[in-house]
């Protein structure tokens, strides 16, 4: 009876034991890899990003939508000469090439016009030398209080008017007729700086200088134009009849400067 009774307990002990561990084994997370079911992977905690979602991420494109001028290229949204540099908005040669942006990188006698340098002339009643100076021409004599070359007889200075005290020189200048022949020929007296006003355009003539080439704006353009060169620009036809001094003689009025 004994027997019996022990046996049975270490049955119903056997019974708890195995039902313990069944619960041990329920509650075990079941591995997957390197993550359980309790850990879900982190990757799937991050968001979804969608079809498209790396070209919204990339920049935009800097030059996207700009148009660049001739010779020249967009880099980082800014246009920039391709060779050479830039001078106003125009792509030229290096400083050495007989390219300019400015008189300064020009030789001596020499000037920057259209981005080219060309050759300087010299003052009005001048002439280049051998060295590429200027030298007064033949009949004239270089007056240093008016710094120009005048005519042999004209007076340079009130020095040279003796006799009144009230007696001045009046300074001498050059003056150009400038003529149109659009139908009949018509010419006006062009002193410097003073605008005219022709048929068809307006004009100025900034300087007189070798030759008898002056620097004259007509409209907006500026045209060295030596005498008797016909010259066309726009609607306008024309050319410079002629050059001729005037002033340096003595005047009686003080204060007056006039003219012959």
């Amino acid at each position: 009876m004994n027997t019996r009774i022990a046996g049975i307990s270490i049955g119903i002990a056997l019974l708890l034991l195995i039902v313990g561990c069944s619960e041990v084994i329920d509650s075990t997370p079941i591995s997957q890899g390197n993550s359980t079911s309790q850990h879900p992977s982190t990757n799937n905690l991050s968001p979804s990003l969608g079809n498209g979602s790396t070209n919204n991420l990339a920049s935009k494109d800097p030059c996207s939508g700009v148009t660049c001028t001739s010779g020249k290229k967009c880099s980082n949204g800014v246009c920039s000469c391709v060779t050479g540099r830039d001078c106003n908005g125009v792509c030229i040669g290096a400083i050495g090439t007989g390219q300019c942006c400015a008189t300064s990188e020009c030789g001596i006698n020499k000037r920057c016009s259209n981005n080219q340098c060309v050759e300087e002339s010299c003052n009005y009643n001048q002439v280049k030398n051998s060295e590429g100076g200027c030298d007064c021409v033949q009949g004239t004599i270089r007056c240093l209080a008016q710094n120009k070359c005048i005519p042999t007889g004209r007076c340079c200075s009130n020095a040279d008017c003796p006799g009144n005290s009230d007696a001045f020189c009046d300074p001498i200048d050059a003056r150009a007729i400038m003529c149109t022949d659009n139908g009949g020929l018509f010419c006006k007296t062009m002193r410097k700086n003073i605008r005219e006003d022709f048929d068809t355009f307006s004009a100025t003539v900034i300087d007189i200088r070798e030759a008898g080439m002056t620097i004259t704006h007509v409209g907006n353009t500026t045209l060295r134009l030596l005498p008797g060169t016909r010259t066309t620009t726009g609607n306008a036809t024309f050319f410079i009849k002629s050059i001729e001094p005037y002033g340096g003689t003595c005047k009686q009025e003080v204060g007056l400067v006039t003219s012959d």
